[in-house]
């Protein structure tokens, strides 16, 4: 319907002329495409308003935009001008553009009368589209200065098409819709409706009833030209989703997922994310979804539902947010006491996506056990215990988890005596005896000397401050904790020192009696063992060694060996010695008288005889 210079079009024709030259008035060229047109009548009558339903419409040449392809075009045409009786040669008017497609064409016409050359350029628009509602306006050209023409204001053309109106009237029955054709041409009358269900004629009528479906579409055209029908109204289509940036989505990066669905009327978003037990909450209404910083707590499973007024769909789509190792943790299968040849297994875990690989350390120097999770001792021995831990890595990072002080307890092993000082032990040193298990918990000791217990006490070492013969022995200890117990070794610890003060021994004893055999025997109490000398001790106490050896033997003694004897003892740390004295008994030798007088001997003097024997007794 045309309204001044303003067209409507609802489904109909439109034709137009070009203005006589008289009536064109310049204007300035503006920005975008232009055309000037003049609304005529088949009849030429300009003030007529023509509307006929059909899908072509023709215009008068105009510019287009930039969708369609232009080329420059020349209408020329030679008239005979009849009043003036010569052939004039009309100026070659230059219409806007040529324009080349097959939904859009323009092309000229010549016309000749008495009055002079007329020329009329159409534009035809085929399957004529809401999108080519715009302002029309018509502009030539010639080559005579100043001679550049545009109609001003031009006319508008609205495009609209049949539209089905979606109601619910009654709120206790969600699925009874009251479909209704419109249409904002005004056209005259109320029009009878054709409807269509799934592109199936399902009657003619205003107002069409129905129980929405979501799988159906509806439409609706004026009778008479069911070819032009109004789009269609249908539920979304099954929604699709697109995640940006593509590829890996890595923690901290902006993401966005878009979602959209082939809907009419247009569908409405809304976006849930579903929990483990597929309950869902709901987090944004639009088509998108942003995360402006993504953390791995983000990784999930999506719902893009898409609704309109006829129905709603939905779909999934899951989101894996890749990020380096979180919460690395080590952790070990025995909690308590770890016992020996029990079995034990170490887990390293922790939150990487994707999965970490592991790499184990004990005492901080890496072990060969591969980028296992878990690692198992399957009968543990002392030499595991440790500090142990582990490194998590993937391709975004690297976490080292907490230390594990792994404490394997056990029975004693073999114990050690060890004396200090090592070497000879002179009597009246100082003397360290320690003893030594591999235990844990550590062993606590007991000590034997000549296999007696001694009464030390459960501590170790043990210390002799000033060491004495006395404690010379052959040591052990004895080593015990809750898992078991264990003797050691003996060690003999070997006391030196001098000799004690030596004894000597006549045999036989009683009174020797010269001619006897005679045998004296020194001994002394020394370590190591004492030699022996013997010596006779003069009488102005010098002496005269006799013998060496504790042995001091008289196979037929005589009473010239009575006397002084002298044993001496001596070894490498000092000597000693004793005195004894033999009396040898014997009968009287050599008796002998004699006389005070030598001479003669007068009678009244005094005379003293004299007789004296060697004898023992005497």
């Amino acid at each position: 319907m045309w309204t001044g210079r303003k067209a409507r079009y609802c489904g109909g024709a439109l034709t137009n002329r070009l203005a006589p030259a008289a009536q064109r008035e310049p204007i300035e060229e503006q920005d975008g495409h232009h055309c000037a047109i003049i609304h005529t009548s088949s009849s030429d009558n300009q003030d007529q308003d023509q509307t006929e339903m059909g899908g072509t419409s023709e215009f008068c040449m105009m510019n287009w935009d930039h969708r369609l392809d232009v080329r420059p075009a020349f209408c020329a045409t030679e008239c005979s001008n009849t009043s003036q009786n010569n052939r004039v040669r009309e100026e070659r008017p230059h219409y806007g553009f040529k324009i080349s497609s097959k939904r859009i064409s323009s092309f000229p016409s010549v016309s000749t009368s008495a009055s002079g050359c007329h020329e009329t350029c159409t534009l035809r628009i085929k399957d004529l589209r809401q999108s080519d509602s715009a302002v029309y306006k018509f502009r030539f050209t010639t080559n005579q200065p100043g001679g550049e023409y545009t109609e001003d204001p031009g006319v508008t053309l609205s495009v609209t098409d049949l539209q089905v109106k979606v109601s619910f009237p009654d709120p206790t029955n969600p699925t009874g819709a009251e479909l209704e054709c419109h249409s904002m041409c005004g056209l005259a009358g109320d029009p009878p409706y054709i409807w269509f269900r799934n592109g199936q004629n399902v009657g003619q009528r205003i107002k069409y009833w129905a129980y929405i479906q979501s799988e159906g579409s509806y439409s609706c055209a004026v009778e008479g030209y069911e070819h032009l029908r109004s789009p269609l109204v249908y539920a979304p289509k099954t929604p699709s989703v697109t995640v940006s940036p593509s590829g890996e989505i890595e923690e901290g990066s902006s993401v966005t997922l878009s979602c959209s669905s082939d809907a009419n009327p247009a569908a409405e978003y809304t976006w849930f994310k579903v929990n483990t037990d597929r309950s869902s909450r709901k987090m944004n209404q639009g088509p998108q979804l942003v995360f402006s910083y993504i953390v791995s707590s983000d990784s999930g499973q999506y719902l893009c539902e898409a609704q309109n007024t006829i129905g709603k769909r939905y779909v999934y789509n899951s989101i894996d947010v890749k990020y380096g190792p979180k919460h690395t943790f080590l952790s070990s299968s025995s909690s308590g006491e770890i016992e020996e040849g029990s079995s034990v297994t170490l887990s390293c875990s922790s939150d990487a996506n994707p999965a970490a690989e592991y790499t184990w350390f004990k005492n901080n120097q890496p072990l060969l056990w591969g980028p296992s999770q878990r690692h198992t001792f399957p009968s543990v021995s002392p030499e595991d215990r440790g500090t142990y831990r582990c490194h998590a890595k993937n391709q975004y990072g690297l976490l080292s988890s907490n230390s594990i002080f792994m404490d394997v307890q056990y029975a004693p092993k073999t114990p050690s005596v060890t004396v200090s000082p090592s070497g000879e032990i002179e009597e009246g040193s100082s003397v360290t005896l320690s003893c030594s298990s591999e235990a844990n918990p550590a062993a606590t000791y007991t000590w034997f000397k000549d296999n007696q217990p001694l009464l030390w006490g459960p501590s170790q070492p043990h210390t002799f401050p000033s060491v004495r013969p006395e404690d010379r022995g052959a040591y052990r200890c004895h080593a015990e904790n809750q898992y078991g117990q264990l003797s050691s070794n003996s060690i003999f610890m070997d006391v030196q020192y001098a000799p004690k003060t030596p004894s000597v021994t006549v045999r036989p004893s009683g009174e020797i009696e010269e001619g006897s055999r005679v045998t004296l025997s020194c001994s002394s109490d020394a370590n190591p063992a004492a030699e022996y000398t013997w010596f006779k001790v003069d009488t102005d106490r010098s002496s005269r060694k006799m013998n060496q050896g504790p042995l001091l033997v008289f196979s037929y003694i005589v009473s010239s060996d009575s006397g002084q004897y002298r044993c001496e003892a001596q070894n490498t740390i000092g000597k000693r010695y004793v005195d004894n004295t033999i009396g040898v008994k014997y009968g009287p030798k050599h008796t002998f008288l004699s006389s005070s007088s030598s001479g003669e001997i007068e009678e009244g003097s005094s005379v003293t005889l004299s007789c004296s024997s060697d004898a023992n007794p005497a």
